[in-house]
């Protein structure tokens, strides 16, 4: 609570440590999610609620840099799962397109796609091992997403239900949460205050439909004899495709022909929507699947990848780019082309969970002037602009030489360290002619055989050029002062490795280590391309082949190349076929960016950025279609769930004070608002206590298990009777903790193994006397008095552990809980007998 970054939150039910959402921002800073990084690594499994960047976006870099459990599993519904792949695939490709972007890429998201499960409504996942009672989660939808989700963990007797961002009214393609809250009846309700503050105007749900479709109308027919654009971000996982059924539907009934353009690098969603998520939609879109109808067929709506391509297409238009927040994505680029000309409209329909973004500050720019539609924006805006720039001409030819000077100083320094590694042993061990024969005897000529060692090695390392001698197996110093002998050998260097009785050959120590001969890897692998991006094409000849002409000729090539609209291949004019295959793969960001980090790193370009200035003439209106929940949906549906506690996790400090403050009028008995990082207890207030109890107490083949008490209820019947004396302790965190009478000991100081003695004259008098003197000890502590009484022929010790000896000490019982004062009254009390 009290901020507006990602959501993601940790519950602990049981030992069972559940991570709620793994969100990030477009800002994409790893400061921002560094608190995971103790935690993900002991989560027992993770729930994604919705599936856009704020709830997902950060769990491919927090497993690749963070770590998690092998046997970890990411749960959420189909839908959830097409639309966060499709928003992190955007999220990378719009960025790395753009500019340098190494925060995730690809590979990381195909990795996070392998440890996700797919559940739908309803279906529950059972949870065991950990504790007590089987932990039961269930998915209920939460609209405004498709596949958007509220998480039920059930753990008698306590019902969490973590809902946040969900919808409670139906819309053109999912309903409310309104029909599903009467059964739910949580002990605890997870959930955020991020629009509690939002002013709701008085428009339903088609009010606001119409109003957007009039104002983009009006926009588009002020243009018809003059260049308008109507321009919308969107987020590629977000409610993109709301907007497009409802624009498509408009404009179908009107019989106009504008053009719709969705802007985006990933395949369409249009096509999974209509394969597998019509049964997460509302009943309306089901009744036309079910009659063989297409709800998502889009007759004027085209679907591109770039700002040229959107270029290219008749004006008057409606173009939908990415992305949401305007931090990224050809959005931005659209901004810089439209935003300066009077007529064309940046149309707003989501104020973003990002704050300080492009998009939040259009939004505040209009609420400052209490409006939601101004003519002329009249604002100007800085914003940073990065493109890679590819090396062309002598600034290529140079970039080679200096790569494979770079290439051949690493494989010198490779062959160098082969070498070392198969000298470090060999070296060593060659003194062994000249100290292991020498005994004590000798002692007088070690000088001498210091000497000759040193001599030795110097021989061997000039033999073996790159051998340092502080890398020999054997420091000298210390062969010579072990006095020879056999063990003169192993004085070595405790970090160093070699081998035992080998020989020095200087004609083969570079081709043979102590395990064989020593294989070099290069001569079984195709010489290396100078260029990376080359490899696509192994039939192209070595680089080495090429001519200076060649290579200027592909310079050039590279030069067209990125000049092409759309990143294509503008080579039209008449030349080798080697040469345009080679420079097809430069000056394509989005290519480039689909290749492995290795293979982009290796690119012949570099991230050039600047900050601009843009100056915003354009029209700006807003027009909530975020169908977020509002403050008046949120107390309502709190009235209507009525839970026990409530916990707000999400949003500004200002909306999460006056959300509390609408709860405890509301009758909640507690509502927790807790910071950032702190730990907040949850447990349901009811009367009884989990205890955890000794083994002592149940098992039979535990050590310290001994026989109950054993009353008998009818005949041949007995039963066993156990019993915890405690008290009930409230502490400073307000938990209540069972304190027992007497602190039990630690269980590594008990005894595990019961002596067995033999009977001697011993009676009570003798084992009470025996107590008390134990008492009388010089410098005993406090807590190891026994304080032994007689009480109606039992000795009782610290009011707690009895003694009773009978038949002359034939028989002898001691009983108490498992505590200090217990172990000290049986030691002293099995001392009065002979052990065996």
């Amino acid at each position: 609570a009290h901020r507006e970054g990602p959501l993601s939150y940790l519950l602990e039910v049981d030992q069972t440590r559940i991570l709620l959402d793994c969100g990030w921002n477009e800002a994409f800073d790893p400061a921002e999610i560094e608190p995971l990084r103790k935690v993900l690594p002991t989560v027992d499994l993770i729930l994604i609620s919705f599936g856009d960047l704020e709830h997902i976006g950060a769990l491919p870099y927090a497993i690749r840099e963070f770590g998690i459990k092998d046997n970890c599993t990411v749960y959420l519904t189909t839908p959830t799962k097409e639309l966060g792949l499709r928003a992190l695939y955007d999220a990378y490709l719009s960025r790395a397109r753009l500019g340098d972007f190494d925060v995730f890429d690809l590979e990381d998201v195909d990795a996070m796609e392998e440890r996700m499960k797919e559940r739908p409504f309803g279906s529950q996942i059972t949870v065991t091992g950990k504790s007590v009672n089987e932990i039961v989660i269930d998915a209920i939808g939460a609209g405004r997403l498709l596949g958007g989700c509220m998480w039920r963990i059930t753990r008698e007797p306590d019902k969490i239900l973590y809902a946040v961002d969900f919808s409670t009214g139906k819309d053109s393609l999912l309903e409310g949460i309104n029909r599903k809250c009467d059964a739910i009846n949580p002990t605890l309700l997870i959930t955020d205050s991020f629009n509690f503050l939002a002013v709701r105007n008085n428009l339903n749900r088609r009010q606001r439909e119409e109003d957007l479709c009039r104002k983009v109308l009006d926009a588009l027919r002020r243009g018809v004899r003059r260049q308008v654009n109507v321009l919308m971000p969107v987020d590629a996982a977000g409610r993109v495709l709301e907007l497009l059924y409802i624009l498509s539907n408009f404009f179908r009934q009107h019989n106009l022909t504008y053009p719709i353009i969705w802007v985006t690098s990933v395949a369409s969603l249009l096509d999974a929507a209509r394969d597998n998520m019509v049964e997460y939609m509302n009943d309306e879109i089901r009744r036309m699947a079910a009659s063989r109808k297409d709800p998502f067929l889009f007759n004027n709506v085209q679907i591109v990848s770039s700002a040229e391509q959107v270029m290219a297409i008749r004006e008057p238009k409606i173009i939908l780019a990415s992305s949401g927040g305007m931090e990224a994505g050809p959005i931005r680029e659209l901004i810089q082309r439209f935003g300066p000309y009077e007529g064309n409209m940046i149309m707003l329909t989501d104020k973003t969970m990002m704050p300080g973004s492009l998009t939040r500050s259009l939004k505040r720019h209009l609420d400052e002037r209490r409006t939601d539609f101004m003519v002329r924006a009249n604002l100007t805006i800085e914003m940073e602009v990065s493109q890679w720039v590819y090396k062309t001409g002598q600034e290529l030819v140079l970039w080679r030489m200096q790569r494979k000077e770079r290439q051949q100083a690493e494989a010198r320094r490779r062959q160098q360290e082969e070498e070392r590694r198969a000298l470090s042993g060999d070296i060593a061990m060659d003194g062994m002619d000249v100290y292991a024969i020498m005994g004590q005897e000798d002692a007088q000529e070690l000088p001498e055989a210091k000497e000759e060692v040193a001599n030795t090695f110097d021989e061997r390392a000039a033999a073996a050029p790159g051998l340092l001698r502080q890398q020999s197996g054997m420091g000298l110093e210390d062969a010579a002062k072990t006095g020879g002998g056999l063990f003169s050998v192993f004085a070595q260097r405790a970090n160093t490795n070699q081998t035992m009785f080998s020989a020095y050959e200087p004609e083969r120590t570079k081709r043979w280590d102590e395990y064989g001969e020593i294989i070099n890897e290069d001569e079984f692998v195709k010489e290396e391309r100078e260029d990376a991006a080359n490899d696509l094409h192994p039939e192209d000849e070595s680089e080495s082949d090429m001519s200076e002409e060649e290579d200027d000729e592909v310079a050039n090539a590279a030069a067209a190349t990125a000049a092409a609209p759309d990143g294509g291949d503008a080579m039209d004019i008449d030349r080798p076929r080697r040469s345009r295959r080679r420079a097809k793969n430069y000056g394509n960001p989005l290519e480039d960016a689909l290749l492995r980090r290795d293979k982009r790193n290796a690119l012949p370009r570099e991230c050039e950025k600047k900050m601009v200035k843009v100056p915003l003439l354009c029209s700006l209106a807003y027009v909530d279609m975020e169908s977020r929940a509002s403050n008046v949906d949120s107390k309502t549906i709190i009235n209507i769930l009525k839970p026990r506690k409530v916990l707000i996790v999400h949003g500004s400090t200002e909306a999460t004070r006056a959300m509390v403050e609408s709860c405890r009028k509301s009758a909640i008995q507690t509502v927790l608002a807790p910071q950032l990082g702190e730990t907040a207890d949850v447990s349901s207030d009811v009367g009884m206590w989990r205890m955890e109890l000794d083994r002592g107490l149940f098992d039979q083949t535990y050590p310290l298990f001994s026989q109950p008490k054993m009353i008998a209820l009818k005949k041949r019947e007995a039963v066993g009777i156990r019993y915890v004396e405690g008290i009930v302790d409230e502490n400073e965190a307000q938990l209540h903790v069972v304190r027992p009478l007497e602190p039990a000991l630690d269980e590594t100081l008990a005894r595990t193994v019961e002596p067995k003695f033999i009977h001697g004259n011993v009676n009570r008098g003798d084992i009470l006397r025996r107590l008390q003197e134990h008492d009388e000890q010089d410098g005993l502590a406090a807590k190891d008095r026994i304080n032994a009484r007689l009480h109606l022929g039992v000795i009782v010790c610290n009011n707690s552990v009895s003694v009773t000896v009978e038949d002359g000490g034939e028989r002898l019982q001691v009983e108490g809980p498992a505590c200090r004062t217990f172990f000290n009254v049986r030691r002293v009390v099995y001392g009065s007998y002979e052990r065996v």
